[in-house]
């Protein structure tokens, strides 16, 4: 598991040469981006309370889960020698608190602003500097409320982003926030902005899977570094010469996890499509961004397992770009029928205030996107009147660890008309701790194969009457 080491944010200076401190441990929380959350203070104090330095992983071991399938955080406040910090670390990750990784200062400074740019991702933006600097230039801190009113908007029904340059005792820095977000900026380090690295810099490759519906796949990670590590965009195809046919006759996807100056993405294509990474385009990371904001429609495909599909992406858009929610039915009213006769699904890939999602329903059901929480979609279509039959089953995570749920999910639900399974470890145990999973069942009602799938805590709805 990857360990991330956070740049504490100071508020209080000490001579610089002072030696290391112990921590003290001020709050703690295990949080949503909802606001749901629990307080593992207690627990992060008995573990790092009174030591130089000490690691801590963040998960629902801490306090409980306080909000089951959805995004948290661990979010610590301390302090070294009277200096102040705040670290932040994902669900998931380790957390390391040290004191003698905490930067000195000689003192508080003011802020000087170089730039601002209120932008969205195309590269259309306006510039707010005036609105900028008339909140901040010479302050020792500041906030701006990322939005329309700073210079008006740049790029209708599109996710947008401010972005600051500026600088404290010399030392240049970057804040990114998404609109509707609050920017704090201060020389005394109470910022609860990301410092950024910059934009362009290069990629870097942490994960790669090549993967059908039911979990199996290939490990395409040596090719996916030799066409992209180290550079700023590279573009890759997903299909069989990657590392092989994991599934033969089954639609795959190749999803690639990767870095960009520190900020973690991921991205994801059908087989046969083309797949572009770039630095210069970096969405801001899962911890950054908050849940509301206005839809961004990336892809969306209507197709049938054998990859014979068509593009309903103008209907989507016309129907979702731009707006908090909204409802698509999956059918052929979409963009015609690319394979009469055979079981087809909608797929649409889009972002809620730069993080990306991806839902999927079966022909027949009515698809929901929103950016004011998680995307709940209804049970696959199936055919009438007819028993169910189990094929597969999977709990899984996004990079294919797994355990195997056939035989519970058959226990329960194999030769009935409907059944609901709940996604959790009392399936075949806890393949991967921490870690988002879902439960993924391959099933039939007479004909050809189906699939439902479901994120942990949630329940699967199998029917065929």
């Amino acid at each position: 598991m990857r360990a991330f080491l956070l740049t504490a944010l100071l508020m209080f200076a000490l001579p610089v040469g002072a030696a290391a401190q112990s921590l003290h441990i001020r709050d703690a929380t295990y949080t949503a981006k909802d606001g749901r959350r629990c307080n593992p203070s207690n627990l992060v104090r008995s573990a790092c309370e009174g030591k130089a330095n000490c690691e801590i992983e963040a998960g629902n071991r801490l306090c409980g889960d306080p909000a089951k399938a959805t995004y948290k955080e661990l979010v610590v406040s301390y302090e070294c020698g009277g200096r102040r910090g705040e670290a932040r670390v994902p669900e998931g990750e380790e957390m390391r608190l040290s004191c003698s990784d905490v930067a000195l200062s000689a003192g508080v400074s003011p802020l000087h602003i170089r730039s601002a740019s209120y932008r969205a991702k195309d590269g259309r933006r306006c510039d707010p500097g005036g609105a900028v600097r008339s909140a901040c230039e010479g302050q020792g801190n500041c906030e701006i409320d990322a939005g329309n009113q700073l210079c008006g908007d740049p790029a209708k029904g599109t996710y947008k982003e401010l972005v600051v340059g500026y600088d404290c005792a010399g030392r240049r820095q970057e804040a990114r926030v998404a609109e509707g977000q609050r920017m704090s900026l201060s020389c005394s380090g109470d910022s609860a902005s990301v410092p950024s690295s910059g934009a362009g810099g290069p990629l870097h490759i942490r994960s790669a899977s090549y993967r059908a519906p039911d979990g199996r796949h290939c490990d395409p990670g040596r090719r996916v570094r030799a066409a992209c590590e180290g550079k700023a965009t590279c573009g890759i195809e997903a299909g069989n010469r990657l590392c092989g046919d994991p599934a033969k006759s089954v639609v795959k996807e190749l999803v690639v996890s990767y870095e960009c100056a520190g900020r973690r993405n991921q991205a994801r294509v059908a087989e046969g499509q083309q797949m572009t990474l770039s630095c210069s385009d970096d969405s801001l990371s899962a911890a950054g961004s908050g849940d509301a904001g206005p839809l961004h429609i990336r892809s969306a495909s209507y197709r049938a397992m054998d990859g014979r599909r068509c593009d309903p992406g103008r209907q989507v858009r016309a129907a979702c770009e731009g707006k908090a929610n909204c409802e698509i039915e999956a059918g052929n009213r979409l963009c015609g029928d690319p394979a009469k006769s055979a079981y087809k699904e909608l797929v649409v890939s889009y972002e809620c205030a730069g993080r990306r999602h991806e839902a999927r329903v079966a022909e027949g059901q009515q698809m929901s996107l929103s950016c004011g929480g998680d995307v709940a979609t209804s049970a696959p279509w199936s055919n009438p009147g007819l028993p169910l039959q189990i094929s597969d089953a999977s709990y899984q995570t996004r990079d294919g660890r797994s355990c195997n749920a056939g035989n519970r999910i058959r226990a329960t639900c194999q030769g009935q008309r409907n059944c609901s399974v709940e996604a959790n470890d009392r399936l075949c145990g806890d393949p991967a701790q921490s870690a988002y999973k879902e439960l993924v069942v391959g099933y039939s009602c007479g004909g050809g194969r189906l699939e439902a799938r479901v994120p942990e805590g949630r329940s699967a709805n199998l029917v065929c009457n």
